[in-house]
């Protein structure tokens, strides 16, 4: 009996090491992610207080080289934990302006046939018209409720992602969300070619060599362009159009990862510093895949001027 009272209490022991094991692994979890989280929301209200303070210029954020940020997608090292970038959204393509060359040009560059694109600029001009006149290879209700979806909207897409759920774009939905990265749902017909992708910048210049697209984007690095004239003088391509502006917008993607997360959070936001009621304004936000191109040895980019802590020394 003796024996057996310490078998069961030994039993009774180890399952309640077990789950004290147990509470002390996820009480750790949780105090990895809250740590994550107050991280996230240091770095973002430092980003939006810098983006509503300092000058807006060319090519991104600040008054020199030496302590801009430059809005064409590449990171930064906020802190030791927190990585940062920022992307113009003048520098992306829009979702909401199908009918724009440069759009159908972007499909052209992914190898897609003609007709292919055709089928795909329809369907989404069908989605964001107003009326229920079905385009030749576009699709209206009867469309969606044969292929069990929902819509169309009739109205612009709120997000980029809401193009991958429309039919065709469906099929080739891989291509669909490898262009994300250069999608916008801005509204204004203007680019900035001093912070556009290599993807954005073929599809605003057909049949550039790939030797002229290298050299813009080297010279844009150190001495953002200011005008048209000026990019075309120097390397060539026709980027004098009265659709291009050189300089940054108020409207920018902003994503954040803190080292050791699975996951990196994205912010759309419009820059208001004479704003009524806020500075700025968070359009949307979402969760995205974690950068994998940043070196996390070191700053990828020479970092912003100033750090995340309290009581570090500001250069």
């Amino acid at each position: 009996m003796a024996l057996a009272a310490l078998t069961v209490l030994a039993l009774v022991g180890a399952s309640f090491g077990s789950r004290m094991d147990g509470e002390r692994a996820r009480v750790s979890s949780f105090m990895r992610e809250v740590s994550a989280e107050r991280s996230m929301q240091s770095a973002f209200a430092l980003a939006n207080y810098w983006l509503s303070t300092a000058g807006i210029n060319a090519n991104g954020v600040g008054d020199g080289l030496a302590a801009q940020w430059v809005a064409d997608g590449r990171w930064y090292r906020l802190s030791p934990d927190v990585w940062a970038s920022l992307q113009d959204e003048r520098g992306l393509l829009s979702v909401n302006q199908p009918s724009a060359k440069q759009f159908r040009q972007l499909l052209l560059n992914e190898g897609m046939a003609a007709e292919k694109v055709d089928r795909l600029i329809d369907v989404l001009a069908d989605y964001i018209d107003t009326d229920d006149l079905r385009r030749l290879n576009g699709a209206e209700r009867p469309q969606y409720l044969e292929a069990g979806l929902l819509g169309p909207r009739n109205d612009m897409l709120r997000s980029s992602g809401e193009l991958c759920q429309l039919p065709a774009w469906l099929d080739v939905i891989e291509l669909c969300e490898r262009l994300l990265p250069v999608l916008s749902t801005r509204v204004s017909p203007l680019w900035n070619p001093n912070t556009a992708p290599r993807k954005v910048l073929a599809a605003l210049v057909p049949g550039a060599a790939p030797e002229q697209l290298q050299l813009f984007e080297t010279l844009r690095v150190t001495a953002p362009f200011a005008d048209g004239a000026a990019a075309t003088a120097r390397t060539g391509l026709s980027l004098d159009a009265d659709s291009f502006m050189f300089h940054s917008g108020d409207e920018y993607r902003l994503t954040l990862w803190v080292q050791g997360q699975p996951r990196a959070r994205e912010y759309n936001l419009r820059v208001l510093p004479g704003g009524l009621q806020a500075p700025w304004q968070v359009i949307r936000s979402r969760a995205v895949p974690k950068p994998t191109a940043v070196n996390l040895s070191g700053p990828a980019f020479e970092p912003l001027y100033f750090s995340l802590s309290a009581s570090s020394d500001n250069k």
